[in-house]
């Protein structure tokens, strides 16, 4: 196995403890998400969408921002979200941009995560502290600049073969709207519905500085059709520092966090889980497991139950689109008072629908048991070197007895 998971631990939180301040080393953070536009269609009903992202360094040192093939660069991904019902779902995921060329703005001198001014130098091999960098939301569509997630060798470590990273030998056809954020545009028209769209940078030297908690950063978007184009007008600031699930707090969810060790490099996921109560008395309870940056992924999902209208077990998956990895969906079981969705061990199916880096999936069912507190168990789909980290636990709501 390439990597080697060595340290667990589950925290609960409302909001993850990333403080904002100097970091030693390098440690890019996305400062700004915006001008989320529509860029292409696919057929008559699918929008591709795009964005611009403009990162900062808040580290102590530069981070590296080589062009292709050399892989000493950030790799950067968009991922869209819906909040409606109170259930949050992915909607959505690109490609990844490939850095080329540090432009060292002063963008982020003034934000509460930035305490300093852009460092003087010259030359854009390297992103200095407290330096911006923008991309447009044409140059993070750009097919020259895109290539698949599964390129990304690591995406705990941040390392890639820059000669292979746009490689598409034995890929799917696909068209440059679908290495963007595809969509469905009746989901786009649900006016009760709401979006986030998620920037996340994936950085080699920041990664072994300690440093990749922080590269996730959202906004909320409120899509409007104009001149028969969407464009997805900020409806927010950005929450800069976290993944778009923190914006199911809004609505009652609870969230645990999972960190961890690959090879020596700090991995995060995240469960999140709700309960409604339905008009007929029951609950429906809802899961989210989001996968920040955790080579070994996750292929299994269970939480204890009872009272479950079997009928109403449900799955959602969302990977990227012009991928090799399978889209099956989990099955999803009934098995000694669990409930219990998998998919393909990585030994049975290297391309099985696990829940990747970058990645979201979505659980859920009915229930007439009133909610409470338990543990889900995540398995991984890897096998780490230590046997007994093979399992993860995480608190969640979940029917009580």
């Amino acid at each position: 196995m390439r990597q080697a998971f060595a340290l667990l631990l589950t925290v609960s939180v409302c909001a993850a403890s990333v403080s904002p301040g100097v970091a030693a080393g390098p440690d890019v953070i996305v400062g700004f998400v915006d001008d989320a536009r529509e860029d292409s269609r696919l057929g008559t009903t699918q929008v591709g969408i795009t964005a611009s992202t403009n990162a900062c360094n808040i580290g102590d040192q530069p981070v590296n921002w080589m062009r292709l093939p050399d892989k000493r660069h950030p790799a950067i991904t968009l991922n869209l979200y819906r909040l409606q019902d109170g259930r949050m779902e992915q909607m959505a995921a690109s490609w990844v941009k490939h850095g080329f060329y540090a432009t060292n703005q002063d963008d982020c001198s003034g934000l509460r995560e930035v305490p300093m001014p852009c460092q003087p130098g010259s030359g854009g091999n390297r992103l200095r502290p407290g330096c911006s960098d923008l991309y447009t939301e044409d140059l993070n569509a750009n097919p020259a600049n895109l290539g698949p997630r599964s390129r990304i060798d690591n995406p705990a470590s941040g390392d890639f073969d820059g000669n292979r990273a746009q490689d598409l030998t034995g890929y799917p056809s696909s068209i440059p709207a679908e290495r963007i954020l595809l969509v469905e545009e009746s989901a786009l028209a649900a006016p009760t519905a709401r979006f986030f769209v998620e920037a996340h940078y994936v950085a080699a030297d920041d990664a072994v500085a300690g440093n990749s908690r922080n590269n996730v950063t959202y906004r909320e978007v409120k899509p409007v059709l104009r001149n028969g184009s969407w464009v997805l007008r900020n409806a927010s600031e950005e929450v800069r520092l976290q993944p778009a699930a923190h914006a199911w707090r809004e609505a009652g969810a609870q969230l645990t966090e999972i960190e961890g060790l690959e090879s020596g490099i700090r991995t995060f996921a995240l469960v999140g889980s709700k309960a409604t109560r339905l008009a007929d008395g029951r609950y429906r309870y809802d899961y989210l497991v989001y996968n920040m940056n955790s080579d070994l992924a996750f292929n299994g999902f269970s939480v204890p139950v009872s009272g479950v209208d079997m009928s109403s077990v449900w799955f959602k998956s969302m990977a990227p689109k012009g991928e090799i990895w399978s889209t099956s969906p989990w099955t999803g079981r009934a098995d000694g008072g669990r409930l219990v969705w998998s998919t393909a061990a990585y030994e049975a199916d290297p391309k099985a629908n696990a829940i990747r880096w970058g990645t979201s999936f979505n659980f859920s069912f009915v229930s007439s048991a009133a909610p409470g507190t338990a543990n889900a168990v995540l398995t991984r789909f890897r096998r780490p070197a230590d046997p007994t980290a093979q399992t993860v636990s995480a608190s969640v709501i979940a029917p009580g007895n």
